[in-house]
């Protein structure tokens, strides 16, 4: 709880995850209503309804972010971004190496998977341009940074080219997502420096 720029511990959890769940990184809706939550050991989503007067939330869908066909025994749930304008959610898998997409009903705040979409290795993190049209993802096994832009409004997707490119940032948009370059790195880049420049509708804009 703030309270005059002081942060003060609440006496009970606002929610309590299952044990070895291993919360990681949660996102707030646009209205601040619901709450989606990203656990690194289970590879779950939780959508969670938040209630602001009383500081508490109260479950109401769980998720798995994994691709369908994955058969691992070792999760590792990465990251979670909704776009700007609240209607997709994307979510990082690092033992799969993929995103999971989904849509998202802004009214009762559930979400429906729409894709997978392959993309660096151990990809621990990504986001998407304020404007919403970029998603931009690293790997932290990876020497490359993967560009993806929007191709539909159904929330659907296929890869595109990759083409070598000087150290960039930039991101995705509300719906499919299509890789439309990749950028080297002579190691890996950090995933905690992700940051952005202009996003532009047409191209992809590096410095």
């Amino acid at each position: 709880m703030l309270r005059r720029g002081h942060l003060t511990a609440d006496s009970h959890p606002a929610y309590k995850l299952p044990e070895k769940s291993g919360p990681r990184h949660f996102v707030f809706s646009r209205d601040q209503r619901f709450v989606y939550l990203i656990d690194e050991l289970d590879g779950k989503l939780h959508v969670l309804s938040f209630n602001r007067a009383t500081d508490t939330v109260t479950p109401i869908q769980t998720v798995s972010i994994l691709p369908p066909e994955f058969s691992g025994d070792k999760l590792c749930g990465a990251d979670v971004h909704l776009t700007p304008d609240g209607r997709f959610l994307y979510a990082s898998e690092r033992t799969s190496g993929t995103l999971a997409g989904y849509r998202v009903d802004t009214a009762s705040g559930k979400v429906t998977r729409t894709g997978t979409y392959p993309t660096e290795k151990q990809p621990r993190g990504f986001n998407i341009d304020p404007s919403g049209q970029y998603l931009l993802a690293v790997g932290q096994l990876s020497p490359t940074l993967s560009v993806y832009r929007d191709q539909c409004e159904n929330g659907r997707t296929r890869r595109g080219r990759q083409v070598p490119g000087r150290q960039g940032r930039e991101l995705g948009r509300s719906g499919g997502l299509r890789r439309i370059q990749s950028v080297s790195w002579r190691r890996a880049p950090d995933p905690r420096c992700l940051g952005f420049l202009d996003a532009v509708p047409d191209r992809a804009t590096y410095h």
